[in-house]
């Protein structure tokens, strides 16, 4: 983990170094999170990686920055953040008052708000919708989220309804292919989170969790 971190281009402009991995369940994904050091040792921010890619390394000034960033690179790595212990998916219809973009070196993230919704609303093109780019205040679109009381969430899914395209067979069948991998990776996570959980539980909640465990 400390070699990917260390080899980040971002760790290696400012020479920075990673020390201390500790491994934590980040939106539902295990990962190694990582203090970053300068060359007197002095802190200078957080990296986070994903344990299942580490490809995936997501660099702050803190903390929350770090998330900030770990968040969009999953979400464009094609995985579900899951923000809840208890996920509920919501569709909600609207319009678009007010929209902005994130050019990052990672890719862009898309920042949208409707009217009268209490969320702004990020993704990136790649695992939404190539309609996504392209939607200006204005139009009428349908987006699936997991409900959250957070003030910025992650898009599930995303349709504009004011840009109707036509789309081949193959299209089709590429855009379902990926939504079936899509739900395949979040079932993983949802395991791995219900693994996570149950390590914290007393032997009494054990106990009680057995009774409902179906014989084989």
């Amino acid at each position: 983990m400390l070699d990917a971190v260390n080899k980040n281009s971002h760790v290696e402009y400012k020479k920075l170094h990673g020390v201390d991995p500790q491994l934590y369940n980040v939106y539902g994904t295990m990962a190694s999170v990582v203090p970053l050091l300068n060359e007197s040792h002095a802190f200078q921010g957080v990296a986070i990686v994903s344990i299942n890619n580490i490809q995936t390394v997501a660099v702050g000034n803190d903390q929350y920055e770090a998330l900030r960033e770990y968040e969009k690179l999953i979400m464009r790595g094609g995985q579900q953040v899951v923000l809840d212990k208890e996920r509920v998916l919501k569709k909600i219809e609207g319009v678009v008052d007010r929209r902005n973009q994130e050019a990052l070196n990672s890719g862009t993230t898309y920042y949208l708000h409707l009217k009268e919704v209490p969320h702004i609303f990020t993704g990136g093109a790649g695992e939404l919708s190539v309609k996504l780019p392209l939607t200006q205040a204005g139009d009428r679109v349908v987006i699936e989220y997991y409900d959250s009381d957070r003030d910025v969430v992650p898009m599930h899914a995303f349709e504009n309804l004011s840009l109707p395209l036509t789309q081949t067979g193959a299209q089709k069948e590429v855009r379902a292919k990926n939504v079936q991998e899509r739900e395949k990776q979040e079932a993983k996570q949802d395991t791995d989170t219900i693994r996570e959980g149950i390590k914290d539980l007393t032997p009494e909640q054990l106990q009680e969790l057995k009774k409902h465990i179906p014989k084989k």
